[in-house]
């Protein structure tokens, strides 16, 4: 597995950021939205938008049922992967939401890291939790600032999302070793979209989904991406 942390305590052996930009996974398509500027506290404002304007057909948008198989499939949902040790009370804030959602850890390792693990949400427009995550502002929860994970768009249910998300939580790397892979981080998924020498694994990893994720750079502070699968 290419390497890409730097003394990342999740990991069972040491690593080094990656430097050079290789061309993209074989099979795998990346496009970029630029200059998505993210929601303000939107005071006064009604009725307030859930998402920026940029990125609401990537959210929440529906294919027009274009053949049989289109129609027949259900409604794509879309669920984010957030991780609580970038979000404070996190666990509660998702509590309080209203919104489906569940821890990815299970038994004794949720009850010890239920506050800094990674927690899947189904997302809903017009709800407030879902407007604070493309919100920037001051308050703990205008979450936009702190790149607390990623979407996905997928037609399938969270408990099925949750099973599919499980099995990458923790992983083995070519000698073997398993160690927990921060697959919801950014630097992960920009390992992806630049080029990795594990293929199958962000195959696996993504399948018939569409990912999409907010990764600031200088020259680019609000760009979000867009990972799927290409087009055959």
């Amino acid at each position: 597995m290419q390497d890409i942390y730097r003394d990342d305590p999740w990991m069972d052996f040491p690593v080094t950021e990656a430097i050079a930009e290789p061309a993209a996974v074989p099979g795998l398509c990346a496009k970029a939205i630029a200059n998505v500027a993210p929601l303000d506290a939107q005071l006064g404002i009604s009725p307030k938008k859930t998402v920026p304007d940029a990125l609401w057909d990537a959210l929440f948008g529906q294919p027009e049922p274009q053949a049989v198989e289109i129609a027949d499939l259900p409604r794509l949902q879309t669920f984010a992967i957030l991780d609580a040790a970038k979000v404070t009370h996190l666990p509660e804030l998702l509590e309080d939401s209203g919104l489906e959602h569940r821890c990815l850890f299970k038994g004794s390792a949720y009850d010890a890291l239920k506050n800094v693990s990674p927690w899947i949400v189904r997302l809903e427009d017009d709800n407030s939790f879902t407007r604070n995550l493309f919100t920037c502002g001051e308050a703990y929860w205008h979450l936009w600032g702190s790149l607390p994970g990623f979407y996905v768009r997928s037609h399938e249910s969270l408990h099925d999302m949750w099973r599919h998300f499980r099995k990458f939580t923790r992983v083995e790397d070519n000698e073997g070793r398993g160690f927990y892979l921060r697959f919801w981080d950014r630097s992960v998924l920009n390992a992806a979209r630049r080029g990795s020498s594990d293929t199958a694994l962000y195959h696996a990893l993504i399948g018939d989904m569409r990912i999409i994720w907010h990764s600031p750079e200088p020259d680019a502070p609000h760009r979000v991406w867009q990972l799927s699968r290409a087009a055959a």
